[in-house]
């Protein structure tokens, strides 16, 4: 990771060290010079208790209650994406929310004949909400309740209404529970294509982009993971990279491509869910690293990640390519999967017992198709000697130590792998935000 400053309100050089740039929504006031995440102390107020990567969040009055509301902190990530290597990155800043609101009955759950509502859909009724339309392109969050932390791709909506897709959840949220909307991350947001270069030393963005279509002069590729086989490592779904402008004819501006799509078609809307990570590709012809940035909000509520499984024993292993949308880095301890019912205990420290394990990769380390570099499962307490508490621990190590605080860096995929089960039952992450 390396800090790179995006604040034109706060200038003056970073705090050394800092690792994200995370600065304030923007003000009216004159902000102070002598420090880049210090403006105003009487405007600003701490969001979040931070000191390392001081999130700072914007006041401003609303005019109708006479009182304080509290935007969420901006900013973003940085990460460097090794030249003739995989980098495994997740999406830690979500595009900011476009709309709020609160449920004014009960959701609807499909099939419905009246309200009309598809199997596999649910209807939300809100009132008084100044809604654009959202189908295909945002989702939403919800922000209280049962299910507070889970998000929904939005199918269609209107001024009073929104569908969303449950995809295979259901929903016990009841009136008065409130949500978000957010629009998705895609491909031409996240990486703009008219900002790469056929150079990783000019390029724009973390991409370099290919000067045609054949496979000779594939420069960086995005990788898919894929989410839907049960199984273990697993191929990628799908391969995306940026096509230069061509002449023509037919002209084109830089776009994204899928490989293997006969169409040619422009594939910059691909959604990114907020869960899935990426793999940068950079193949032996991009000679120098790039960096990744992800710009956006910081998602300060609860996160529910649902976990997949396959039927079996031991042998059903499954899967799971996940990410956190934290800009901040995460202890094994403050993931909140250890010990609760997403995440399969093992009882003892051999193979034979071992049950959920969370793997993790090193994007310091230049290779293709890495294999994980860290193994970690959750012991359960033991009587001993030496007793000890229930407590994670790595595959292969030998000291047998509580490593707890072993760190998840900001921005970055990893793998959950879910033992079997007798049905193929979908447990559910609840992760909560340290700071």
């Amino acid at each position: 990771m390396s800090y790179e400053s995006a604040n034109a309100l706060c200038p003056g050089p970073p705090p050394p060290h800092l690792q994200n740039g995370l600065v304030p929504t923007p003000k009216t006031h004159s902000p102070q010079t002598n420090s880049r995440f210090s403006c105003h102390p009487k405007k600003n107020s701490i969001l979040m208790k931070l000191s390392k990567y001081a999130l700072i969040a914007a006041a401003f009055i609303l005019p109708a209650a006479a009182q304080t509301a509290y935007t969420s902190p901006v900013g973003y990530v940085s990460q460097t994406c090794l030249k003739s290597s995989d980098t495994f990155i997740g999406v830690p800043m979500r595009q900011p929310a476009v709309a709020a609101a609160a449920l004014t009955s009960n959701p609807v759950i499909g099939p419905s004949a009246s309200p009309v509502v598809q199997a596999d859909q649910a209807l939300l009724v809100i009132t008084g909400a100044a809604f654009g339309s959202y189908g295909g392109t945002h989702y939403v969050k919800f922000t209280s309740g049962g299910d507070n932390g889970k998000f929904f791709a939005i199918v269609a909506n209107d001024t009073t209404t929104i569908t969303i897709d449950l995809n295979g959840d259901t929903l016990t949220s009841v009136n008065g529970n409130t949500f978000s909307v957010n629009k998705f991350w895609t491909l031409e947001t996240l990486f703009d294509p008219a900002v790469t270069t056929n150079s990783a030393l000019t390029t724009g963005n973390a991409i370099v982009n290919s000067a045609t279509i054949s496979n000779a002069n594939r420069r960086t590729q995005i990788l898919f993971a894929d989410t839907t086989t049960a199984n273990i490592n697993l191929a990628t779904s799908a391969i995306y990279y940026v096509l230069a402008a061509q002449v023509g004819p037919p002209a084109t501006a830089a776009q994204w491509r899928r490989v293997g799509d006969a169409t040619l078609a422009n594939q910059g809307g691909v959604q990114l869910w907020p869960d899935i990570p990426l793999k940068v590709r950079h193949p032996v012809s991009v000679t120098s690293d790039t960096t990744y940035t992800c710009p956006g909000e910081v998602d300060s509520g609860n996160t529910v990640i649902p976990l997949y499984t396959r039927i079996g024993t031991s042998t059903a292993q499954r899967d799971n390519p996940r990410m956190l949308t934290r800009p901040v880095d995460v202890t094994l301890n403050g993931l909140n999967l250890g010990g609760g019912a997403a995440f399969v205990t093992s009882n003892t420290i051999s193979n034979a017992n071992r049950r959920d394990t969370l793997l993790v990769f090193n994007n310091s380390t230049a290779a293709f198709n890495k294999s994980a570099s860290a193994i970690y499962y959750w012991l359960a307490a033991q009587v001993g000697p030496p007793a000890t508490p229930a407590q994670w621990r790595k595959v292969g190590d030998a000291t047998l130590s509580d490593v707890g605080t072993d760190v998840i860096p900001a921005g970055s995929g990893f793998v959950i792998r879910k033992y079997g089960t007798v049905d193929g039952a979908t447990s559910f992450w609840n992760n909560t935000p340290t700071y």
